[in-house]
């Protein structure tokens, strides 16, 4: 909690403890997955305590959406649609954005031998989402649902952290959420490589014609998210300034979008393009 000082509750899994009806008035939060020790009251669990996984997150903040929520939920639907990705097991509007789960059927332990492949993945799950990547550890908090978020700009009608929707049957096998993340796996693998910063007028339009013409290559016959994502990453690699990559990727957004509801419009390619840029 945040009440003043922080302040962390460790108990076992098997004997949840109830929350003070006084602490939903401040920032409360719980630890995504469950640690292997009690810290003490100053501390809470890092990567390297915890325990095992329940699942992944995904977590998605208004201000990175033109439409705010309603933009993030047309962006998870649309993934979830023309993507096939898996629908998340509850969502929660955390007040400034949602936060989404995806539960495994079973937990999964951690140990020094698969650790680093657990991280890897979580990191390449908030990427093939499209979600902030700035939340991605495994020691994540996220915000207790039924607490308000009661930071100063929301007051004085400080929102209830809530449910969206939840299913809590809805399990998925890990291997299977780990072949969805695939892609963005391998491509972390790839070591990158130096940014080329063209020289002249000519080798910049040169490189971006070449750049967003692969692209809509690509994009038009699938994947158009995850192509978006690469033409972004690839514009900043070659030096091309958020300004210039900000007609790029709305031109890639116009050529591979088409018209109606299974469009991809230009705010999920500036979504992506701040993601990128920072």
């Amino acid at each position: 909690t945040e009440r003043g000082r922080g302040e962390s509750l460790w108990f076992p899994t098997s004997k949840p403890a109830p929350v003070p009806e006084s602490w939903r008035h401040g920032h409360l939060y719980f630890g995504v997955h469950p640690g292997a020790e009690n810290r003490g009251p100053k501390c809470r669990a890092t990567i390297a305590t915890v325990a095992a996984i329940n699942g992944l997150y995904a977590e998605f903040d208004a201000k990175d959406f033109e439409q705010g929520k309603e933009g993030i939920a047309a962006h998870v639907e649309t993934l979830w649609r023309d993507e096939r990705l898996p629908w998340p097991s509850d969502i929660v509007d955390s007040g400034g954005g949602w936060h989404c789960h995806w539960l495994i059927n079973k937990p999964f332990p951690l140990g020094d031998i698969n650790r680093e492949d657990i991280r890897r993945l979580q990191w390449a799950w908030v990427k093939t989402w499209g979600a902030d990547d700035g939340a991605k550890d495994l020691a994540r908090v996220l915000r207790v649902p039924g607490s308000y978020n009661v930071k100063p700009h929301y007051a004085p009608d400080y929102p209830q952290v809530h449910f969206v929707e939840a299913n809590f049957q809805r399990l998925y096998d890990l291997a299977d959420l780990v072949a969805e993340a695939t892609p963005q796996l391998e491509a972390m693998k790839q070591p990158a490589p130096p940014p080329v910063v063209p020289q002249t007028t000519g080798e910049i339009v040169g490189t971006t014609e070449t750049l967003l013409r692969g692209a809509v290559r690509q994009g038009i016959s699938g994947k158009r998210n995850a192509v978006g994502y690469w033409l972004a990453k690839k514009l900043r690699e070659h030096g091309i300034s958020s300004i210039g990559a900000d007609s790029i990727m709305r031109d890639y957004a116009r050529q591979v979008g088409g018209s109606g509801p299974e469009a991809y419009c230009e705010r999920e390619a500036l979504a992506t393009l701040r993601s990128v840029y920072g």
